[in-house]
């Protein structure tokens, strides 16, 4: 899973995580540009396909409704939460304020992980704009555990997020 990391600070991942599963991981700071007919999904109320408009205006669009993308790119709305039509498939976005992580121009040129509470991630991967990896099994008896990210751009510009992880209770 993917997770879009548009604010900094904390973020709960949703749903709980299985101690005994090599689990997929990774921070998405930099949302895809739009693009004409391509399908965008919602997989689950906190996890949707997201784009950024293909001239940067400092907002991006979550699906709200899932479908295809037209062939032109929508007028899009620019009012935080307000809703813009895209294509005839049903396809709806929902207009997200003030992304504010990596502008244009600027990429990830590194990424620092620490797990807390002896859990270990390896596999880590890092693009101009996600870092994936994977958190490995565990054995400790855990409710919550955290995997804290330090991200440095290619303009040098710091940020901090923390990914906080419920565990599964068997």
């Amino acid at each position: 899973m993917i997770y879009g990391i548009y604010e900094k600070g904390g973020f709960k991942v949703p749903g709980f995580h299985d101690p005994s599963d090599r689990r997929p991981v990774g921070l998405l700071l930099r949302p895809p540009v739009w693009e004409p007919g391509k399908v965008y999904m919602v997989r689950s109320c906190c996890d949707a396909d997201v784009v950024l408009p293909t001239v940067f205006t400092g907002v991006y669009y979550k699906v709200k409704s899932a479908g295809k993308s037209g062939a032109v790119e929508p007028k899009w709305s620019y009012a935080g939460g307000s809703t813009t039509l895209d294509g005839n498939t049903g396809l709806v976005w929902e207009t997200q304020e003030h992304y504010s992580l990596l502008k244009d121009g600027e990429d990830i040129a590194t990424v620092g992980l620490v797990p807390t509470n002896g859990v270990t991630v390896t596999g880590k991967m890092v693009t101009e704009s996600d870092c994936k990896f994977y958190i490995d099994p565990f054995t400790a008896p855990l409710s919550e555990f955290c995997v804290k990210a330090h991200v440095t751009t290619t303009l040098g510009a710091e940020m901090d997020y923390t990914l906080i992880f419920k565990v599964a209770q068997r």
